[in-house]
């Protein structure tokens, strides 16, 4: 086949070309004739363009029908069905344009199209609607009314017209040829649903957010990481590293191997037996897990179009997961195939096919808990069924970000990769996208500015300046390097491709991006994105500044819709009509179609976010483009909610709470809001400099948001009458008023009202549950609540409170000067029994460590328990919380398990770590410890079987006597070689938390070196006066001062 098509695929950018040629002479003659020197409208301009196209160029086309298999009809079919289609919708293309000027635009298009039509890029498909030269032709029509500036329905009509009937147009002009063509071309063509299949297929490696972008693809690298590292993903927004990143990293990108490679690596491993195997590629947001999927889709796709063998592609994205039956006995795969494309995998001529399933986003699939995750992975995995005999071979790859939930054990025990460690041990592995190499960054940004459609762009900051000029030179410009010397972005951050996109489309745009770090690109992003909001009905329409906050408050409304459909499990599309609900605040029990109609020309189902769009739209449904658009938006609802509801007089603290309660955010969420608040803490700062204004201008199209009414549900009366409306917009503005930006809205009183708010939350006694539910009687008054097909423990309680303590953390706590640290839960008196709740409640859920979210450990410094006197019991994992800084009262951590845990600058009164696990637990610069105990603790796998904290009662003397006498701790015996490293390293992980304990104990004469002396014993002495001189030092410069 090859040999053959091969030729026919060489010609065909000739005979486009020469037909464009032709018909553009031909045109120029006869318009002139028919129009003279006068101007018609773009409908009749592009019907008299086909009909002489059409009437003269295919007029002796019969006797030639199956020349290179058909190569002439398709082309007349073509041309002929797009004048039809152009009918259609000739009423709605209304504005006037001369033959000439059409001409010169039909000349500049061809010509830009044809550059990309060449053999290589050519998919021979001999199915009318996928016809190489049936796609150019509608492409080019569809191209031309763009240029027209006609309105985004009427093309669409145009492509439904066109797709609906052209397989009827190539049939009647074939007339009685038509079955000697089937007959030429039966060894040639592909089933039409498989056609359909791969040719959508091979349109998922067009890079870009819009149609018109078609953005280079650069390799992705990836390297094996062992399955009990893939939880210490990059913190960047905790832990920004630009100097401390590792200097040989380009070294180290050299030694990098493409993910295809590693990929082919996998699955030769018992090569003859796939069904067990599932190959999991995890990398954090924007690193490129999807675009590289979907590009590998794409070229397995092409590749099969053209050799009609090798791997079958199927691409399939998680977020649909529940728009599909899991009961069929291949689960969700096969039903997808049947509903979309009409494929019965199972029939005789699909069950036979190598294929290799690409499963995209495992955590977009719902809810990411242990049994909803199992439950779509055992759905995935029954395609392997298919016939366990004869079809062995077919491979599952699933990408996913990194989540605690039950992700790890999948990771293990589906064949993973496994490498031997030192001990001979089997530790498995999983793939893990790097992301942009340095110069991959940096080749990648500059050609993709070269390349872009845009007559000028200017300058707005430095390394836009630098960067045109090196463009304009031919010269190279390492913009990575600058970017990190700027501290604009960390080497972490700039290997995700989502960065590399956003700086292209601010520099395209002339945004300012370089003064804020990671949150100012993400903002100024997201307020280009507001800006170019489009009419669907007028593309070429300029929004103003009061419509940009109009579609702002509406993006905040979708988020806000998109956590709750995440909570639901529903990680699919958001229909419109849902959306005009959230606007209304309330359920009408209209339908989807009323509600429609009811918002019908008030701007919101009528906007489509066209450039670098948000949304991919289809059916009156829409999903996000990518999840950190919804993830940023959903940030700033947040934030939206808590100066609302601080702000505004009589604010109502459980309307506030009810607004907060849409479900568990994702980490990435609670990063955004964490700088969004440091941002908002940073705009009030006095003296005001330049890079306060600039701060202020990122945050200044949310504020304003706030203070419009249309479409908002969140509208602050404070910001509008005290700010917003003693300047008012211009109808026409579109540039932000220097007079509002320079009177800030903001300062410290009322971020001290946000403060308070969060106190209030906190403090408050209801509990909301997330669920529908419905009344039930025991006897005779609904005195039951039926929740249901759920379970309490997978119910977010009480998450409003959680994000009050971020938010109250983040505004107030200030520990630059440990001896006067300022803290939220001390300067705002929060109870602390309230605090010790949601730990609990959060903590006993599940037997698991990762119940208390990760951000969430850090929000307990200062609590302060010296008015309490109720007895709190903690038996619970606790690893890595932070109470430093506090007064704890009447706590039994008693067989609590307490990694990590931070207990510095603390008052410990009448708190039992009896039987306790430790490990890397501090300790440090103790207050005071009174009434405490902490027997028989375990330190690493050591157990301490005496008290860490002695007192003087006589009791605990006898005690303690008793319990060295029976068993003392002395470190393990070793060779004289690995002695003093071995030693070492206990001093440093075991040891240190006794240490710590013993210095206070010893500067408050509760206990001697002799006694320490005799508890631990060592083998070298060196050790032991490092260990005892240790304490010695912290007691004198710490508790003796």
């Amino acid at each position: 086949m090859k040999e053959i098509t091969s030729k026919l695929i060489d010609s065909l950018p000739d005979i486009i070309k020469n037909i464009a040629d032709w018909s553009k002479e031909n045109f120029d003659k006869h318009a002139q004739e028919i129009l003279g020197n006068s101007t018609g409208t773009a409908g009749i301009i592009i019907k008299l363009f086909g009909q002489t196209l059409i009437d003269k160029y295919f007029e002796n086309i019969e006797e030639n029908k199956l020349k290179e298999f058909g190569e002439s009809v398709y082309l007349q079919s073509a041309y002929k069905q797009a004048s039809k289609s152009i009918i259609e919708i000739e009423n709605e293309l209304t504005n006037s344009i001369s033959a000439s000027d059409f001409s010169l635009l039909y000349s500049s298009l061809i010509t830009n199209e044809l550059k990309t039509f060449t053999p290589e890029n050519i998919l021979l498909i001999f199915q009318p609607e996928y016809h190489p030269s049936v796609v150019f032709v509608k492409n080019n029509y569809v191209n031309i009314l763009k240029k027209l500036n006609a309105n985004t329905s009427a093309i669409n009509k145009f492509l439904i017209d066109f797709n609906s009937n052209i397989a009827n147009e190539v049939e009647n002009n074939f007339g009685k040829s038509y079955p000697e063509h089937l007959s030429q071309i039966s060894k040639y063509s592909l089933n039409k649903n498989e056609a359909k299949l791969l040719w959508d297929t091979s349109k998922l490696g067009v890079i870009g957010f819009t149609s018109t972008e078609n953005l280079e693809y650069e390799e992705t690298y990836a390297l094996w990481k062992d399955v009990n590292t893939f939880k210490n993903f990059e913190n960047d927004s905790l832990s920004n590293h630009f100097e401390n990143e590792d200097d040989d990293s380009n070294e180290n990108e050299k030694k990098l191997i493409p993910i295809v490679n590693l990929i082919e690596t996998y699955f030769n491993t018992d090569s003859n037996n796939h069904l067990d195997k599932i190959l999991f590629i995890v990398a954090d947001f924007g690193k490129g897990k999807s675009i590289f999927l979907k590009h590998y889709a794409s070229e397995l796709a092409k590749k099969y179009i053209k050799t009609k063998e090798g791997e079958f592609p199927i691409y399939f994205n998680l977020r649909n997961f529940h728009n599909y039956s899991h009961s069929t006995k291949l689960g969700v795969i096969e039903d997808y195939l049947l509903t979309e494309y009409a494929i019965d995998i199972k029939s005789p001529d699909f069950e036979k096919k190598k294929y290799i399933f690409l499963i995209d986003s495992l955590d977009e699939s719902g809810e990411l808990n242990k049994v909803s995750i199992e439950k779509v992975i055992n759905s995935i995995q029954q395609i392997q069924n298919l016939d366990k005999e004869k079809f062995r071979t077919n491979k599952i790859i699933i990408t996913t970000r990194p989540f605690d939930d039950g992700l790890d054990q999948h990771l293990k025990c589906h064949n993973p990769k496994i490498r031997l460690n030192s001990e001979k041990r089997d530790i498995p592995q999983y793939l893990s996208i790097y992301g942009f190499k340095k110069d991959q960054f940096n080749n990648w940004l500059i050609n993709s500015i070269n390349n872009a459609q845009k007559t000028k762009i200017s300058p707005s900051n430095e390394i836009t300046n630098k960067i045109l000029t090196a463009i304009s030179k031919g010269e190279n410009y390492d913009v990575y390097k600058d970017l990190i010397e700027n501290r604009t972005l960390s080497k972490s951050e700039l290997r995700r491709p989502i960065f590399a996109y956003m700086i292209y489309q601010l520099i395209l745009n002339n945004v300012n991006f370089l003064e804020v770090g990671k949150i100012g690109v993400y903002l100024s992003f997201l307020n280009l994105l507001s800006k170019d909001a489009k009419h669907i009905n007028d593309p070429n329409y300029n929004i103003n500044l009061t419509e940009e906050f109009e579609y702002r408050n509406l993006l905040h409304s979708i988020s806000a819709l998109w956590m709750f459909e995440r909570h639901q499990g529903k990680q699919g599309s958001l229909i419109k009509a849902d959306i005009c609900r959230v606007l209304d605040g309330f359920n009408r029990n209209e339908t989807d179609s009323q509600v429609l109609e009811r918002y019908k020309n008030k701007n919101v189902n009528e906007i489509e976010f066209l450039s670098h769009s948000y949304f991919g739209e289809n059916d009156n449904k829409l999903h996000f483009q990518h999840q950190s658009f919804a993830e940023i938006l959903l940030a700033e609802y947040y934030l939206k909610v808590f100066i609302k509801y601080a702000l505004d007089k009589d604010f109502n603290i459980e309307e506030a709470r009810t607004k907060l309660l849409l479900g568990f955010p994702t980490e990435q969420t609670i990063r955004f809001l964490i700088d969004l608040l440091k941002l908002l803490k940073d705009s009030t700062v006095n003296p005001v400099t330049s890079n306060t204004i600039e701060k202020r201008k990122l945050l200044f199209p949310l504020l304003a948001t706030l203070a419009t009414e249309k479409n908002n549900n969140l509208f602050c009366n404070n910001l509008y009458y005290e700010w917003f409306n003693k300047h008012p917009i211009n109808s026409n503005e579109t540039i932000y008023p220097k007079e509002l930006i320079t009177n800030w809205c903001f300062d410290d009183s009322k971020i001290d009202r946000i403060l308070l708010l969060c106190k209030e939350i906190l403090n408050s006694n209801n509990t909301y549950l997330l669920s529908k539910n419905e009344s039930k009687s025991s006897l005779y008054d609904n005195e039951l609540t039926l929740i249901q097909n759920t379970s309490l423990n997978d119910l977010p309680l009480d998450f409003d409170k959680w994000l009050s303590l971020l938010v109250g953390n983040k505004l107030c706590n200030n520990i630059d000067d440990n001896t006067k640290p300022v803290l939220f839960n001390t300067k705002y008196k929060i109870e602390p029994k309230k605090l010790f709740d949601l730990i609990i409640q959060s903590a006993h859920r599940r037997a698991s460590d990762n119940n208390i979210p990760i951000w969430g450990k850090k929000l307990f410094l200062g609590i302060d328990m010296r008015l309490s006197n109720d007895r709190i019991y903690l038996f619970a994992i606790l690893n890595n919380l932070d109470f430093s800084y506090s007064h704890l009262k009447n706590i039994d951590f008693s067989g609590s398990v307490l990694g990590g845990t931070l207990f510095n600058y603390t008052t410990l009164e009448n708190i039992n770590f009896s039987h306790c696990y430790m490990w890397s637990t501090s300790f440090k610069n103790i207050v005071n410890i009174v009434d405490s105990e902490c027997w028989n603790v375990i330190i690493s796998d050591l157990l301490i079987p005496f008290s860490l904290m002695p007192s003087k009662s006589k009791k605990e003397r006898i005690i303690m006597r008793r319990t060295v006498m029976f068993n003392n701790i002395r470190i393990p015996d070793t060779t004289n070689k690995d002695k003093e490293k071995f030693e070492y390293s206990y001093i440093n992980s075991v040891l240190s938390i006794t240490s710590e304990l013993f210095a206070f104990h010893y500067a408050k004469k509760e206990i001697t070196i002799r006694k320490i002396n005799e508890l631990i014993k060592f083998q070298s002495a060196i050790m032991k006066k490092e260990y005892l001189d240790k304490i010695k030092t912290i007691a004198n410069n710490v508790y003796k001062k």
